[in-house]
């Protein structure tokens, strides 16, 4: 059993429906094979096994295709053209890596004031006019602390990047599993209802950027922001990954029908994404490996999606009518903390 579950965990590129189900026949079949094995020494041994490939750096896409840093400011889609007044597109940054602070124990409202944040979680620059007007949305559920220590890392952070931003924080109650995906989608919908965002960055609560110099705007094309992460050596995971923090343009987002609703449970909504941003020839883009770096807090695993495999093969068939326009969710409570709104919903 030990295998299916690992060999069911792994996110497959976009090959075709004809691929995942041949994979997914060869899955079920080595379980079979698995479960006849009766020694425990052979078991303990395929168990070893397992772990050295794990431990081993190749099984990560240790090089993929990214912008140069020279040529960021170029593929930055600002939200309004650039004048005399206006703050740079990226500004002169720090490219060294930012030291990680899991700061829990701080008051919220001082902490509001003294970065001049608005009630909601909003902020923009002063003595220039920002190009990129942002809202983060961040799926939520019982990490109290990492909400905490993300809040106190990334309102600095943001404000360095001078930009115009509000943090969405959706909630979602225990009735159901986790589903990251519509929470995204949820803060979505809720975000415009507050001011037409230009840029969406959707932004897992557990990932603290590192450097300065990946900038929370949106670019020509779709990015992945996250693609270099402690817990996987800063290696990119796999080369079609998507997860952790992504932007999008909100027309593309509209243009995708954003994330599936269907994904309870962890896995899947994210390589559903891609597959998306793919079938509509969006394209996407990264910044540099040093760039791209984050710190992932430590937490326990979440309740994977045992359906995930079989609502990946169909992803393709579900792309109109799966999304955006099928979203349905109640909200419980809505209110403009000191450093975020709060959206308390049940799906």
């Amino acid at each position: 059993m030990i295998l299916f579950f690992f060999f069911s965990s792994v996110n497959y590129t976009l090959v075709g429906n004809m691929f995942r189900k041949e994979m997914l026949k060869k899955i079920f079949h080595f379980k079979l094979l698995f479960e006849k094995i009766s020694t425990k020494r052979l078991r303990f041994y395929c168990v070893l096994l397992i772990f050295i490939y794990v431990s081993l750096p190749f099984r990560y896409a240790s090089k993929y295709e990214y912008i140069p840093d020279e040529e960021i400011k170029y593929h930055l889609m600002p939200s309004r053209t650039p004048g005399a007044e206006s703050c740079p597109i990226v500004p002169d940054l720090n490219s060294d890596m930012l030291p990680v602070n899991l700061v829990t124990e701080y008051d919220e409202v001082d902490y509001g004031n003294k970065l001049n944040v608005l009630s909601g979680g909003a902020w923009e620059p002063h003595y220039c006019k920002y190009v990129h007007d942002v809202a983060v949305i961040v799926p939520y559920r019982g990490r109290e602390n990492q909400l905490k220590s993300f809040l106190h890392h990334i309102h600095p952070f943001l404000q360095k990047q001078l930009i115009s931003y509000r943090i969405f924080v959706i909630e979602q109650t225990y009735v159901k599993n986790f589903n990251r995906g519509k929470l995204m989608n949820i803060g979505y919908v809720e975000a415009m209802k507050i001011h037409n965002f230009h840029c969406f960055i959707f932004h897992d609560v557990d990932l603290l950027p590192l450097v300065e110099l990946n900038i929370y705007g949106c670019t020509l094309k779709p990015r992945h922001l996250s693609a270099s992460i402690n817990s996987w050596r800063y290696k990119l995971k796999y080369s079609t990954a998507f997860g952790g923090v992504t932007a999008m343009l909100q027309k593309h987002f509209i243009q995708i029908n954003g994330f599936s609703n269907l994904y309870f449970g962890w896995g899947g909504e994210d390589d559903d994404l891609i597959e998306r941003v793919i079938l509509n020839n969006l394209g996407y883009c990264r910044f540099s490996p040093d760039i791209s770096r984050y710190y992932m807090m430590h937490h326990k695993p979440e309740v994977k999606n045992p359906k995930r495999l079989t609502l990946l093969s169909a992803a393709q068939d579900r792309l109109k009518t799966d999304g955006i326009n099928s979203l349905e969710y109640e909200v419980l409570l809505s209110q403009k903390k000191s450093l975020y709104t709060h959206i308390v919903v049940d799906v």
